[in-house]
């Protein structure tokens, strides 16, 4: 990325940091984000949060996220999912034994009635993320990447140049609050702007690999 891309990158932040309905404070230490949580609703995939936790953040347990956000116990959910596996761990907000949190890894959120928190964290120099390939049986390969908060990315093929991902490979947003999803095929045209606080998904064939991401 450009010197002159970068300056642009870095004001658009600022913009949305300032413009948007959501607040952010930041410091060169750390940040701090107001998140909100989309209902449960129809058609699905509508309520289907895909949350971008900060790399390193003071969340030990899956329950730490629902008090944060004020998620409802009893129905509210949080949910991680191993993508070299396929194995989904998933916690009911109040129930005993929530799952211990796993870094660089998206969190996906349920709840019935909408709600909002803050969030906390930060992003270290040297952050590093994983892709794994897809496979079967889904959601194996699925990986839902927690963009920073603080990303020189602004749309989706940004990301396919900083990851290295090949041609074909796939990026996906979801709009947790209509259900609208938006799918970028790197190298292609029209690629959409990521969201500051959410996640997107990748998929592609190919060997795993572990990669870091630039940030301001």
């Amino acid at each position: 990325m450009n010197a002159k891309r970068t300056s642009v990158a870095a004001l658009l932040l600022i913009a949305v940091v300032l413009l948007s309905g959501r607040t952010a404070l930041a410091t060169n230490m750390g940040f701090r984000f107001n998140k909100g949580i989309a209902p449960l609703g129809v058609p699905f995939p509508v309520g289907q949060n895909w949350v971008a936790l900060p790399f390193t953040n003071i969340y030990t347990t899956a329950q730490d996220v629902c008090a944060a956000l004020g998620l409802t116990p009893g129905s509210g959910v949080v949910r991680q999912v191993d993508p070299a596996t396929g194995v989904t761990t998933s916690h009911t907000c109040g129930n005993a034994g929530p799952f211990n949190l796993v870094p660089a890894r998206c969190v996906f959120i349920l709840n019935t009635v909408p709600t909002a928190g803050i969030l906390a964290g930060s992003q270290p120099p040297g952050a590093s993320y994983t892709i794994a390939p897809q496979m079967v049986p889904f959601p194996r390969g699925f990986n839902l990447l927690p963009v920073p908060y603080n990303s020189t990315a602004c749309t989706a093929q940004d990301l396919c140049d900083q990851i290295g991902l090949p041609a074909g490979a796939t990026v996906r947003r979801l709009n947790s609050a209509t259900g609208v999803q938006q799918s970028h095929s790197c190298g292609g045209a029209g690629a959409f702007n990521l969201v500051l606080g959410e996640c997107v998904a990748i998929q592609y064939t190919g060997p795993p690999f572990t990669f870091m991401l630039p940030h301001f």
